[in-house]
């Protein structure tokens, strides 16, 4: 188990927009198949990125060396650059099967000032997460999870809170405004925003109306301002699974069989 990271030539971007980021994500699938690789966590920054991973052979660096060439390539023919894309040899560190969940921790909770961080027991069964939080990472909301003997999970807690992740100008400010004139100032990194606002799931699940605003100084003109609406589902707290007697989940209380973080996108 690998927790690999590289960096871009001199600390520059290495995803340009969000193709380059999709191109990256195929050409890591390539290589997964070229090598038997299974990847568990990744994560992509404007100048660098995170891989945890899983080598079934001794196969990382020829691996990694193709993974990186042929990002390089492709990025460059596709804007008709030359030259390194990606800062030297790449680094890795290596882990051992107890503490894999704490590479993905450090590896998702790097983007875009989102903190997210999971715990699993010995067979892999999630049993608690957290998200959100301030912008140093602090306050994280918890969630915890529940199995049954047969590896299903029953239950879990949702946060009460309704997010949103998304991208404007780097010089605009955004705001996120709920229903009733409740509103949040999103943190900022580059492009990207991200906020999140308190809601009441507690007594069932909700299906809230969100607004983006971004509003970017104009000078001595009226400022420029983009509005976005948007809805997020928020399940009931807690929220119940069921399964039927082949093991199928026939309804839950509104959300995912897997339990997984949830991110509200606005665009």
């Amino acid at each position: 188990m690998y927790h690999v990271m590289s960096r871009g030539d001199r600390r520059e971007r290495i995803f340009l927009d969000d193709v380059d980021r999709q191109d990256f994500i195929k050409t890591l699938a390539e290589a997964c198949q070229k090598t038997n690789w299974q990847v568990h966590a990744y994560c992509l920054m404007p100048n660098h990125y995170h891989l945890v991973l899983e080598t079934r052979e001794p196969n990382l660096v020829a691996g990694m060396a193709w993974l990186q060439s042929t990002y390089t390539i492709r990025l460059n023919h596709r804007h008709q650059l030359f030259g390194h894309v990606l800062s030297g040899r790449y680094t890795n560190s290596r882990s051992s099967m107890p503490i894999l969940a704490s590479r993905p921790r450090y590896s998702l909770t790097n983007s875009a000032r989102l903190r997210w961080s999971m715990a699993f027991d010995d067979i892999g069964n999630r049993t608690a997460a957290r998200a959100g939080g301030g912008q140093t990472g602090v306050n994280l909301h918890p969630a915890t999870y529940s199995a049954n003997n047969l590896n299903q999970y029953t239950s879990r807690t949702v946060p009460s809170y309704a997010s949103s992740l998304g991208t404007a100008n780097a010089s605009a400010k955004v705001t996120l405004w709920a229903d009733g004139g409740a509103y949040t100032l999103a943190t900022r990194q580059t492009n990207y925003f991200w906020t999140e606002l308190p809601v009441d799931n507690t007594s069932h699940a909700l299906w809230v109306t969100l607004t983006n605003l971004a509003a970017l100084n104009n000078g001595s003109n009226t400022d420029k301002v983009a509005k976005t609406i948007g809805h997020q589902f928020l399940a009931h707290t807690p929220e119940q699974f069921t399964y039927d007697a082949d093991g199928t989940s026939p309804g839950t209380g509104g959300g995912n069989t897997l339990g997984m973080p949830r991110i509200g996108w606005l665009r």
